[in-house]
């Protein structure tokens, strides 16, 4: 975990990122303008690169240090040859500190500039003209407190009725950066360019309806700083989960590369254990056992190749039956990685193979050389039945849930798990002492006491069979002598990058799972360069 912890940015709260500001410069000897002047260009830099030309931008800045950043923004745009139009809150002769310096060095720069502090004037504004590329939002920092007064919310409201793509700096104006709830309103970004380190709560719903896509600007502060932070909290990124991947060496076979075994299926549900395997042998696995009801077994082995099928007696409902257990116990006992879970369905008998399967080494035995186990889908909700008491688990066990499902598992509401995603991963993880992924929009891998979140994926993930590739990636992952924790954040970030991958050449509306699984070689060769 530590090896993890270094190579992730540490994601902080409010207090903790105003105490890195305050360390770097009374400390370090780092001036406030010179973190201003890097923020500024973490942004422009960002703007050059946007997939769509840029030639008039309209910059809504408020007189605090934000709304410096937002002035450092607007002078580097004026000298890129960029149109650039002021919306301020209030008299620019307000401006004070950081933001008068900014201001001043605005002087004799061509610009249009709009100071709307007060409702009147807003209608001033030219809401019509259609020619503006992109809005820059520089009105409230990551310190607001209470919500946003009437003349700060038309502001917001008013950028919002502009339809064009919101470049947030920092955070998005209006946003608990704590809690991730618009306090009374927040700009709805396109892009949020944070600075030195990710803040907890953009991690926590409705938050990311509210950052969009999340940069993370490093604009000079030491590495010391954001270490001392002690977060629980960390937010991968792409260098070093490419530093994850199995090395192979010349000399290699494939029993090197991990023997997986995938155990689901039903008749009613042929997909999911077919895109588990095909994710699993994409992701690198050197073989993949499907055990799967005899009834489907025809069916699976025509839609894959190189997965061995396994026909398991099975019930008249098409599900695998209890007495295959004996079959399924010997092809784990050979495995390196087991998959419980996809498409299985939801029965007694079901249960009762889960049971069976994990009777085995209970805590203080001395047997421990069973494989690690990915319990995924169906097989969580058969295990919640089971009356298995996972604590007494000495079993490598990771959990691969999605909000409804892990809300059934702790026997809560969806909708407070949607709310409260990080306490409840700590809920688990604290009643199990298992390792859980809680998929989503950044997603969450929970460990213990550390949450670590995952910046890759889009809403074209939501999507039938999405979660079974993901679980395949993950299973072929563990079988190539990573350990619980370094695969699932290695996969999840796989999955998320190859879903990024494909909603960029097909649309978020057009990925279908099996399409993920087709961007997953570009994506091994992507972040094997990245290293």
């Amino acid at each position: 975990m530590e090896k993890l912890k270094q190579a992730s940015y540490p994601a902080v709260t409010i207090e903790q990122m105003q105490e890195i500001d305050r360390t770097a410069m009374e400390e370090h000897g780092i001036s406030g303008q010179t973190l201003m002047e890097n923020a500024g260009t973490a942004v422009v830099e960002s703007i050059k690169r946007l997939p769509f030309p840029v030639k008039n931008v309209v910059l809504l800045v408020g007189k605090g240090n934000n709304g410096g950043d937002g002035l450092v923004v607007a002078r580097k745009l004026i000298k890129a040859g960029k149109s650039v139009t002021l919306l301020t809150s209030c008299d620019t002769r307000k401006f004070s500190g950081l933001s008068k310096i900014m201001w001043e060095k605005l002087t004799g720069l061509s610009h249009e500039v709009y100071c709307l502090n007060n409702e009147g004037k807003i209608k001033d504004f030219p809401l019509s003209d259609s020619s503006f590329d992109l809005v820059v939002d520089a009105l409230f920092g990551i310190g607001l407190k209470g919500e946003v007064r009437s003349l700060e919310k038309k502001l917001i409201e008013l950028i919002q009725q502009m339809k064009v793509p919101i470049i947030a700096v920092d955070c998005p104006s209006g946003l608990n950066c704590d809690t991730g709830i618009p306090l009374g309103i927040a700009v709805r970004a396109d892009k949020t360019i944070t600075f030195g380190a990710p803040k907890i709560g953009f991690f926590r719903y409705p938050a990311p309806d509210y950052t969009g896509d999340l940069q993370v600007a490093n604009i000079g502060f030491p590495d010391s700083i954001i270490e001392k932070a002690k977060s629980s909290y960390f937010y991968l990124n792409k260098k070093e989960m490419g530093g994850l991947l199995p090395v192979r060496k010349r000399v290699f076979h494939k029993g090197d590369a991990g023997k997986v075994v995938i155990i689901g299926g039903a008749r009613s549900m042929v997909g999911a254990v077919v895109l588990a395997a095909r994710a699993a042998y994409r992701s690198g696995a050197g073989l993949v056992y499907l055990l799967v009801p005899d009834k489907i077994a025809d069916i699976v082995a025509s839609q894959v190749i190189e997965p061995i099928v396994i026909g398991l007696r099975s019930t008249p409902e098409g599900t695998i039956s209890q007495l295959a257990v004996e079959t399924i116990v010997s092809y784990i006992e050979k495995s390196d990685a087991v998959l419980i879970g996809p498409g299985m369905g939801r029965n007694k008998e079901l249960v009762e193979i889960l049971k069976k399967i994990l009777k085995k080494d209970e805590k203080g035995s001395s047997q421990k050389t069973d494989p690690p186990f990915i319990l995924d889908a169906d097989a969580i909700y058969n295990l919640k039945n089971s009356g298995i008491n996972l604590k007494e688990k000495d079993m490598r066990i990771a959990f691969t849930p999605h909000t409804g499902e892990l809300a059934n598992f702790l026997g809560k509401t969806v909708q407070y798990l949607s709310a409260h995603r990080i306490e409840a991963c700590f809920d688990f993880t604290r009643n199990t002492d298992k390792l859980l992924v809680l998929k989503g929009i950044a997603s969450l891998i929970c460990e213990e006491d550390t949450i670590f979140i995952n910046p890759t994926g889009n809403p074209g993930l939501a999507t039938g069979g999405s979660g079974d590739v993901l679980a395949g990636i993950f299973a072929a992952l563990l079988g190539q002598d990573l350990n619980l924790l370094e695969a699932a954040c290695l996969a999840v970030f796989i999955h998320g990058y190859a879903g990024d991958m494909a909603a960029k050449n097909m649309s978020v509306y057009s990925v279908r799972a099996r399409d993920i699984v087709e961007y997953l070689p570009p994506t091994f060769r992507a972040l094997r360069h990245s290293i």
